[in-house]
């Protein structure tokens, strides 16, 4: 079986994304952040598309929820800065 990754999984665009591929019989990951909840409220959140693609799509095995932290930001930024030093 054929395996497809989605960024953004949950949103408008990956959403259908991920139907597409169920369709096509594709094994389909899904990562997702649902930053809408952060930015705009938990009524923007995109859970409820995530739990109606589990529900549609036998073939989306997993989501996985990424969010930054202090930790990976920082991490992020040191790594740049690192970089912009070299000669």
């Amino acid at each position: 079986m054929a395996i497809a990754i989605v960024t953004g999984s949950a949103g408008l665009i990956g959403s259908e994304a991920v139907r597409f591929f169920c369709e096509k019989k594709f094994q389909v990951h899904g990562v997702d952040n649902d930053m809408r909840a952060e930015f705009f409220g938990e009524e923007a959140s995109t859970r409820w598309n995530r739990q109606k693609l589990e529900e549609e799509c036998p073939d989306f095995v997993g989501l996985i929820q990424l969010r930054p932290t202090f930790w990976t930001r920082n991490m992020g930024r040191r790594f740049f800065m690192d970089f912009l030093d070299k000669p």
